[in-house]
């Protein structure tokens, strides 16, 4: 199988060179900084090569994941966030066996980009400093809750929905999203989660 060399188009079509993979198949790589202008991507991704142009370059499917505890950079307590976010980050802060902390920009340790918080070893969100809410759903619960106007999809990754936290009236919704990502984290099954957000849809 012939090689090609990858690139990844990210948002404003700006594209990044990166390994040598066998077109058609799945590169897994690590990396500690990939900068793709206009998003945060996390260190940890699956690449798949989609096509081959007549030059040889392939260009390729970037799929996040979340990052284990483990896997995060140097702890600092979480920051103050917004006045709507920061309720919401005391609270997730608050519930038993969450671990919140500084959420860096990626690959830069010094700059400051959020809150996010654990269980264990799994990210169940993640708050920014403008007062976005990106929460781990998991891919079922994401389709659930889109589907159902819980949340919004998030553009680079299928196992995270998104939720503004501007607002007053917006703080419970993000904590009742984040009980979901929290309840998934203690290993509440997928399909009793999906029946509380159904159950919740259907009484709004």
């Amino acid at each position: 199988m012939n090689a090609a060399r990858a690139t990844s188009a990210g948002p404003r079509g700006a594209e990044r060179r990166g390994a040598s993979a066998p077109t058609g198949g799945v590169l897994r790589f690590t990396c500690r900084f990939l900068p793709v202008i206009g998003t945060r991507l996390l260190l940890q991704r699956s690449v798949r090569i989609e096509s081959t142009s007549r030059n040889g370059r392939a260009r390729i499917c970037i799929q996040p994941c979340c990052m284990k505890l483990s896997e995060k950079g140097r702890f600092s307590p979480p920051p103050t966030l917004p006045k709507h976010a920061e309720i919401v980050s005391k609270e997730l802060a608050s519930w038993p066996e969450v671990h919140a902390r500084t959420h860096w920009l990626l690959g830069d340790e010094s700059e400051v980009d959020g809150a996010d918080f654990y269980v264990g070893e799994e990210e169940i969100g993640h708050l920014h400093l403008e007062g976005q809410a990106h929460v781990a759903t998991g891919l079922g619960l994401r389709e659930v809750l889109v589907a159902a106007k819980l949340a919004s999809p998030f553009r680079w990754s299928s196992k995270f929905v998104v939720h503004d936290v501007g607002r007053g009236s917006d703080v419970a919704h993000a904590l009742w999203l984040f009980r979901l990502a929290y309840d998934r984290a203690l290993r509440v099954p997928d399909q009793e989660l999906i029946a509380r957000v159904r159950a919740y849809g259907a009484a709004r």
